[in-house]
């Protein structure tokens, strides 16, 4: 499979000894962005009056940033799983099969609003709703948390030894 423009860039202009390192630092800061987006959904779900479409917009502006993620983790995963052996390959092996649920988390956020959408009349959501939302957003947040352990490893030179 050959990599879009953007992978060829950034796997240029992160290489040598501190690869895994940078693209780390990287993955971290996109991860903190994507819990900034988490956290005003999470707020926007607290008010009493909550619009589905209020939500909706900000669902699928996280659902952009995540699928974003994602293609900077493959731009990541692809040489890195090349290059390292032992464990530190066997994590990042490991984060790919996680890359893969988070991406069905993000085609389950947008199945779901699709669904409500057309099933209910009501601009409001309701407390089904916003629990569903709020389960969604905990499971990004826990693949995400799941991340930063492997990437701070990654960043304080664990695979690279």
């Amino acid at each position: 499979m050959e990599r879009p423009l953007v992978c060829q860039h950034l796997n240029a202009s992160l290489t040598g000894p501190e690869h895994l390192a940078e693209w780390s630092q990287v993955l971290l800061r996109h991860h903190q962005d994507i819990q900034s987006e988490i956290r005003q959904i999470i707020t926007l779900l607290s008010q009493p009056h909550c619009h589905l479409h209020r939500i909706e917009s900000r669902l699928r502006r996280l659902g952009r940033a995540v699928l974003m993620h994602l293609e900077l983790e493959a731009c990541f995963l692809d040489p890195a799983v090349q290059e390292v052996s032992g464990p530190g390959g066997e994590e990042l092996q490991s984060l790919r099969g996680g890359y893969r649920d988070l991406r069905r988390a993000v085609l389950a956020t947008s199945d779901f609003l699709q669904r409500e959408k057309l099933s209910h009349p009501s601009p409001i959501l309701n407390s089904e709703q916003q629990h569903a939302i709020t389960h969604l957003m905990g499971e990004i947040r826990a693949r995400l948390h799941t991340e930063d352990r492997y990437y701070q490893l990654f960043q304080e030179g664990w695979a690279c030894t």
